[in-house]
């Protein structure tokens, strides 16, 4: 998989485009996924994840900071065998 700007410009207008459709998009899962189901003899599982991810923060500067540490044998400078 390209990660560049030229292969995120193309997915940008791919999506843009008014023929490209959620229907037509995700067409294919559904007809895999029902003849999935036809074929299955025993019970069908449907999971679903609930979680919910909430990205405010009252002190955005922090995200994804946890914590420094600049004492004992990890302080810059010192070395371990």
């Amino acid at each position: 998989m390209r990660r560049d700007w030229a292969a995120a410009k193309a997915a940008y207008r791919f999506f843009d485009n008014p023929r490209v459709t959620e229907h037509g998009v995700l067409a294919g899962h559904f007809a895999a996924t029902a003849a999935r189901v036809a074929a299955s003899e025993g019970p069908i599982l449907i999971l679903q994840d609930t979680t919910e991810f909430i990205y405010g923060r009252a002190q955005p500067g922090k995200i994804g900071f946890t914590k420094t540490i600049n004492a004992g044998p990890t302080r810059l400078g010192s070395r371990t065998c």
